[in-house]
C-alpha cells in the first residue's frame, strides 16, 4: 500500500511540473498576434485591399507554423533538464525517491506534451516538421528505457553463473 502511495504521489508531482512547464512555456513565449483587419462596409471592396487581408493571415499562419515548432522544441528540451535532473537525484542519493521519481515522470510526461504538441502541429498545417515529432517520440522512448533499467533492472539481462565443479 506504501508503494502505491508513494508511486501515485509521484506521479501527481509529475504531473505538476509538467503543467508548469506548459504555463512557463505560454507565459515567456506567447503566441503571434491574431490579425484583426477593420471592415468599412460602407465602400466598396478594392481587390488590393482583400489581398492585403488575405496576405496578413498568410503572414499570421507561418508565424504561428514558427512558434509552433519553437515552443515545441523549448518544452522537449526542458523535459530533456527535468529528466537529468531526476537521474542526479536518483544517483546522488540524497532525495527521497519520491521526488527522483517525480522529476523522471515529469520528464516523460513533458515530453509527451511536447511530442503531442508538435503532432498536432503536423496534421494541422500543410509545412509538417517530423523532426520536432521524431525527437518528442525518441526522448520519450530513451526515458521510458531508462526508468524501466533503473527501476526494474529488466532491460539488461544478468548473465547466470554457471554450477560447474571444478
Amino acid at each position: 500500500m506504501k508503494n502505491l502511495i508513494e508511486l501515485i504521489y509521484s506521479v501527481f508531482l509529475a504531473g505538476i511540473i509538467s503543467v508548469f512547464v506548459g504555463f512557463a512555456v505560454w507565459a515567456a513565449y506567447p503566441e503571434p498576434p491574431y490579425p484583426n483587419p477593420t471592415y468599412n462596409y460602407d465602400v466598396e471592396w478594392d481587390v488590393t485591399e482583400q489581398q492585403d487581408i488575405d496576405l496578413q493571415y498568410l503572414e499570421y499562419d507561418k508565424k504561428y507554423a514558427e512558434h509552433r515548432e519553437n515552443s515545441a522544441k523549448y518544452i522537449l528540451g526542458a523535459s530533456v533538464g527535468i529528466f537529468l535532473l531526476g537521474l542526479i537525484a536518483i544517483k546522488s542519493r540524497r532525495f527521497n525517491s519520491i521526488f527522483s521519481d517525480g522529476l523522471l515522470f515529469a520528464g516523460l510526461m513533458t515530453a509527451l506534451y511536447a511530442g503531442s504538441k508538435s503532432v498536432v502541429f503536423f496534421f494541422s498545417t500543410d509545412q509538417p516538421n517530423r523532426m520536432v515529432a521524431f525527437g518528442a517520440a525518441l526522448a520519450a522512448l530513451v526515458m521510458v528505457l531508462i526508468i524501466t533499467q533503473i527501476k526494474f533492472g529488466v532491460l539488461v539481462a544478468k548473465p547466470k553463473k554457471s554450477k560447474r565443479k571444478k
